[in-house]
């Protein structure tokens, strides 16, 4: 079974490990949906958080699809 993880703005770094655990142990996957974020606005500490969510190996899948992650510089 699996189970789709949306990030909330106000999770904090620790809960949303914990929260990670959880699913895991619940779910045995846990995918990352990031389909409507807006990612070109989010500080780099969240974006940080966000790597470091990423490389936890209870991520399985991460959706992008139409995410806005900022203009690109040419």
């Amino acid at each position: 079974m699996r189970y789709k993880l949306r990030l909330d703005n106000n999770d904090q770094e620790e809960q949303i490990f914990t929260k990670i655990q959880e699913l895991k142990k619940s779910f045995g996957e846990v995918y990352l949906d990031l389909s409507t974020d807006y990612l070109g606005k989010e500080s780099g500490t969240k974006l940080a958080i966000l790597l470091k969510i990423l490389k936890d190996p209870a991520m399985t899948q991460l959706d992008l699809q139409g995410s806005f992650l900022g203009q690109k510089q040419t």
